[in-house]
Order: C-alpha cells, then structure tokens, then sequence
C-alpha cells in the first residue's frame, strides 16, 4: 500500500488538522490553570505525532514499547526478543536511562523521528527480517527515582503503537503499575502484560483475578525467574518467550499492523477532540466565570466603600474664599440700593466714631482673607481617610478574589493593590488643589453675579420697612419727629445693610454646601476610578480567554477527516 502522503485520500486530513493546529495555537490558557497548560501542551505535541503518521502512511513500522517499573527486566526482556543483547541490562537501579530502539536497517530513518525531540536516544540497528516492520523501543523506569526518566517514560507510552507493560511478582501490585493497566485499558489501543520473573502460579492467578475484578481484558504473558547473568538471554525455547514473540509477529503481520496503524491514528483524533471540546473550551469557560464573578465581586466591595465615604469626611470650605464671596455679594447689592449714597452721608458720624474705637483698640479689625491652618489640617484628615478606605477597599477585593480558587490569578493584583492607598493619597492632593481653585473661583464668578431673587429679596426688604416709616408718618398727622429722623437717618441705612447681609450670609451658606457636596464627589471618584483600575485589569483577562472560532469545529471534523483517509 502507498504511503497516505503520496494518496489524495490523506489531503483532507492533513487540511483538517492544519485548521486545528492554527485554532489550538491561537488557544489561550488560564495562566493559573495548570490542567489547561498541561492539555494544551499535549494537544500540540499530538499534532505533530498525528501529521507524522499521516505523512507516513499505513506502510510505517509498529512501535513496540516494552514499559514498567524499575528492575523488572525490560531490557533483558527486549534483547531475548531480538535473539541479541541489543539492550544492556545490570544490576545497577535504574540502569536503563535513555530509550533504545532496536530497528531494522531500512526502517532507520522512520526511527529516528520516532521520538520527541530533545529525547536522547540510542539505536540498535539490524538486518533481521522478524522485526523489519517494527520497532522495539526499550525505555527508562516508569517509577524511576529520577525524573526525566518518568517523563521519558510517559513519552514513549504516548507515541507507542503497541505497550508491552512489564512487571514481576514483586511489583505487579504496585500503584504505580495499576495506574498504568487502567491508563492503557482506557487507551483503547493494542496493549499485553508480561509478568515476570515468575516463581509458582499465585502470582499470576492474583493478577488475573484482579484484571477480572475491574472487567479488564488484555493478554497475560508469564516468564519465569531465572538466574542468569546481565548479558545472559532468556531461552528462545521459553514458553512465555515464544508466545510473547508470537503475540508480537501477529502485530506486525500485514493486515494487522495497518489496522494498529489506523487505530492509533483514531485515538489521536479523538484525544485531540476530547482535549479541544471536553477539556480546553470549558476550563476557558470555566475561568472567564470565575473572573466575572471577580468582577462582580470587586465592584461590590468598591460601592460599600463608596457608599461608606461620605460618612467619615470632613468637609471644610475655605474661610477666606466664603468670606470673600460674602463681602462681594454684599457690595453687589450694595450698587443696587438707590438710596446708598444719602444714607452713607447719614452714616458718617457713626462710621467715623469706629475708626476712632478701631484705632484705640477698642473695636475689633477685619482679618481680611488669611487662610485658615484648620482648613489644612482637615484636607490632611480627608487625605488619610480616602487612603485608608481605598486601601482597605482593594485589599478586600484582592481578598475576595482569592477565595475565588486557581483560575483567577490574584498575585499582581495583590500587589497592585498594596499601592491603591499611596496611589489614591496622590492622587487626592492633585484634585484637592484643583478643588481649592475651583472654589475660589466660584466664589469670585458668584460675588460679581446678583440673581433676580437676590433683588427680589433686597427691594422687598426696604418696602417692609418703608411701610412701617409710611405707617407711624400717617400715625403722626405728618410731624417731623425725632424719632422719625432718626429712623430715616440710622435705621434705614442699617436695615437696608442687614437685608444685604442675610442675603450674603444665606448665599454663602448654600454655595458652602454646595462644594461641600462636589468635595464629596470627588472623593468618590477617587473610589470609581480604583474600582475602574482593577474591574479594567480582570476584563482584559477575561477577553483574553475568549476561545477562537472555529476550535469546536475542528476538533469535530479532524476525527471524520482521519476516517475518510483510511482505506
């Protein structure tokens, strides 16, 4: 049979994987979801074991890995396969630390893209025609005190057409080989057990009974202890030997090594959907929730503190800026009196008499517009507050997230919010400085600006009065008084003076509430935008999760693909 890569039948195989090559490498993974790496990690190198059995075709070699824990005679077991010490085997645990590959000579280039890359290997290349269509690949311990032996191990366990899983009777009942059985049983690719090492027929009687108990099938091959030396072979006449090798002769018969060749391309696809559609997708799901409810959870926090703000600021109006606002207010409506001119000449003894108190110090100064020190200390206490409550703020968000679990990444917003406090404090200096201008020039911009109700408000006042004058006129039959003259000559002036203080002090009073209330909005603020920084951060996370279009689909359609390609 041609190789699929010279077939028409293998293009639209090789097309579909390459739409999930490109969809997978496009794939985000939660950076705090190790399974999700992991799988990602995998589906990739899958991909390329897949595209180089298509490119190989039905005609490529079977490899037969032979894996196991430690000491239980892999190496000798593939040498007495291949009639020659091809694997060297010792005392010494572990001994075997890197794969071999036992090879016919035609098949050597295959061979050697056999394995990962970055796996070292050796090759025991050979002329015999029993193993040309296969590849016997013996490998380091499965339960190895070291690490890249493991891990070795598991690779050649992934790439392998056909698992040989050999243990002994001291180590078949061992975790590590029953995670192993129920790893190949679920595999769903051609698989045998060698039990080795053999001494009596409980062992072995044990093991079946509990492949039985978990309804486990697979061939049980039993070989029994020997003592022979470490470049000594088992005996070629060894029954479980024979029935071994004739167990593997079958698997690399024509018809049945393209069928090995065929499934292992099949459970490629449908490892490749399972990891696309069961495992990536929903873990990306899975973590742009989580980060939403993040979301939802930061913004709560953030509105209690909002909401909680107001309650413990102190807010302090300028005394200099209200007082000039009061004096320009009053000189307003001071320009609008028709009658301010005789009553200042009316006026003049009394104000004169004050200037002589005022310079006899026995009548107080005006302190003109001097900043007031309380002013500065409040804006220290609010600075401190804000600092306080916003730190306190990101802190429980943070904390908030945590409780979330692994698929938020909380470390650097941890970090960045153990700066919101010294962020918002500096920020706070900049809007109160802004605050203090726009304050000052609101009170110039309303000193100079009389409202109708202002006038309303004066002229109404001195009708008030002009009436009760009219009232005691008429009262009088028309006779000058004293008391009338010093009505018209005092009292007027100083009601028409008092009516333009009310008016001033009032106004005052409602413009102090009213930068009272945008100091508060401006606190405020300082909170939206925190609250804005981190909710920013998690939606920049949460849209770079967002699974590309077209993943499902072909991860679906890559499985169809391989089986159309497939005579």
């Amino acid at each position: 049979m041609a190789a699929m890569r010279e077939s028409p039948r293998a293009a639209p195989a090789a097309d579909a994987l390459d739409r999930l090559e490109k969809a997978l490498r496009a794939t985000p993974t939660p950076p705090a979801d190790p399974l999700a790496s992991s799988e990602h990690a995998s589906a990739l190198a899958e991909i390329l074991l897949l595209r180089r059995r298509i490119e190989e075709g039905l005609d490529a070699p079977l490899r037969i890995a032979l894996i196991g824990p430690t000491g239980c005679g892999k190496s000798k077991l593939l040498s007495s396969l291949a009639g020659v010490p091809a694997s060297p085997s010792g005392y010494r645990r572990p001994f075997t630390e890197k794969p071999l590959l036992y090879v016919h000579l035609e098949r050597e280039e295959t061979a050697r893209r056999t394995l990962p890359a970055g796996i070292e290997y050796g090759l025991y290349a050979h002329a015999d025609p029993t193993w040309r269509d296969g590849i016997l690949i013996d490998t380091p311990d499965c339960d190895s005190v070291v690490e890249t032996h493991r891990r070795t191990s598991a690779e050649v366990e992934r790439i392998a057409d056909l698992i040989i899983l050999v243990a002994d009777v001291h180590k078949y009942g061992d975790a590590v080989v029953w995670e192993a059985i129920r790893r190949l049983a679920a595999r769903g690719s051609a698989w045998a057990i060698v039990l080795n090492k053999q001494a009596g027929e409980a062992p072995s009687k044990d093991l079946r009974a509990r492949l039985a108990a978990e309804a486990i099938e697979t061939p049980v091959f039993e070989i029994p202890d020997r003592r022979l030396g470490d470049g000594d072979l088992l005996p070629a006449t060894e029954a479980g030997l024979a029935a071994l090798r004739s167990f593997a002769a079958e698997a690399l018969a024509a018809p049945e090594r393209r069928r090995h060749l065929a499934s292992a391309m099949q459970r490629i696809a449908r490892g490749l959907r399972l990891s696309a559609c069961e495992i990536l997708i929903p873990r990306l799901a899975a973590a742009r929730d989580a980060i939403d409810l993040a979301r939802r959870e930061a913004t709560a926090v953030f509105v209690t503190a909002r909401h909680q703000l107001p309650r413990q600021l102190e807010v302090s109006i300028d005394p200099a800026a209200r007082k000039d606002l009061y004096r320009g207010l009053l000189a307003r409506i001071e320009r609008i009196d028709p009658f301010r001119y005789p009553r200042r000449l009316l006026t003049l003894p009394w104000r004169g008499a004050a200037e002589l108190l005022r310079r006899a110090g026995l009548w107080p100064r005006g302190r003109g517009s001097e900043p007031a020190p309380e002013l500065a200390e409040a804006s220290r206490r609010n600075r401190e507050i804000v600092e306080e409550v916003l730190a306190r703020a990101a802190s429980q968000a943070v904390e908030r997230l945590r409780d979330l679990g692994t698929l938020v990444p909380f470390s650097d917003l941890e970090q960045d919010a153990a700066a919101a406090g010294a962020r918002a404090a500096s920020r706070y200096d900049t809007l109160a400085e802004e605050f203090r201008d726009w304050v000052r020039e609101q009170a110039i911009e309303l000193a100079g600006r009389l409202t109708m109700g202002h006038r309303v408000q004066f002229y109404l006042a001195q009708v008030f009065f002009g009436g009760i004058l009219l009232g005691v006129e008429i009262h009088t039959g028309g006779t000058l008084s004293i008391g009338e003259v010093v009505a018209g000559g005092l009292v007027t002036p100083l009601i028409a003076k008092l009516a333009g203080i009310a008016i001033s002090s009032d106004e005052a009073r409602r413009f102090a509430a009213r930068a009272g209330e945008r100091h508060r909005e401006i606190c405020e603020a300082l909170v939206d935008e925190e609250a804005k920084r981190i909710d920013d951060i998690l939606a920049a996370r949460a849209g770079a999760l967002r699974v590309p279009e077209g993943l499902a689909r072909a991860a679906e359609s890559l499985a169809g693909a391989i089986e159309e390609s497939l005579p």
